[in-house]
């Protein structure tokens, strides 16, 4: 989970559903749910409190076809972000270059009248 700091008293949560369950804990639906043990003093996730979340599990073949899914749309997502920053690195270095050559002299800026 981005954003999220892991201290000393930790917990290895298992199950056969991973691949499914790691979904759903990168989802809306348990970041609505995660007001249960967010305090506003400790923000701590209990293993009694992980225990009462309602997670609701289709048939394996179902949960097989989800996660392909959701696999398939952030790898897509993924390769449209490191493109973005590409062009955007791609762009700055630009920038960069056109100021440099302006301030040489090496592109004369026409003068207003």
């Amino acid at each position: 989970m981005v954003g999220n700091t892991f201290g000393a008293f930790m917990t290895v949560f298992r199950t056969k559903y991973y691949k499914f369950v790691s979904k759903y804990f990168n989802s809306q639906v348990f970041n609505g749910q995660s007001g249960l043990f967010l305090t506003s003093t400790v923000n701590q996730l209990t293993i009694n409190v992980l225990n009462n979340f309602f997670i609701a599990l289709p048939p394996q073949k179902e949960m097989d076809t989800i996660v392909k899914f959701i696999d398939e749309k952030l790898t897509t997502i993924d390769q449209k972000i490191a493109k973005t920053k590409k062009i955007i690195a791609l762009q700055k270095e630009y920038r960069a270059a056109l100021i440099s050559e302006v301030v040489t002299g090496k592109i004369k800026v026409a003068e207003e009248k």
